[in-house]
């Protein structure tokens, strides 16, 4: 059974918000998904790309995310500083412990 009418209004519009306050801090949407698979293109054409494993790929994309988000957002929200140092951590810890 679904929700009432107004309950789902009541997501719509939280939702609404969130969107509203993300884009002021993470840019729009648009805008950094053309930047992210802009700089994702260009690290696939990486002789070495193919020979990561999947999480050192996944950490390397997450960070080009932050940074579209960085690039279109605002500059200042220290979280995309902290997140993308986050994944640069990972991608090293995971390569040291590889050895």
């Amino acid at each position: 059974m679904r929700g009432s009418g107004r309950d789902e209004t009541r997501e719509e519009e939280k939702a609404s918000r969130l969107l509203a306050e993300r884009e002021t801090t993470h840019g729009d949407f648009l805008g950094v998904a053309h930047l992210a698979q802009g700089f994702k293109g260009v690290a696939r054409q990486g002789r070495n790309w193919l020979r990561l494993p999947a999480h050192r790929r996944e950490a390397l994309e997450s960070h080009f995310t932050k940074l579209a988000r960085l690039l279109e957002g605002d500059p200042e929200h220290a979280d995309h500083l902290d997140d993308m140092v986050g994944y640069l951590a990972l991608y090293a810890r995971k390569t040291r412990g590889a050895r």
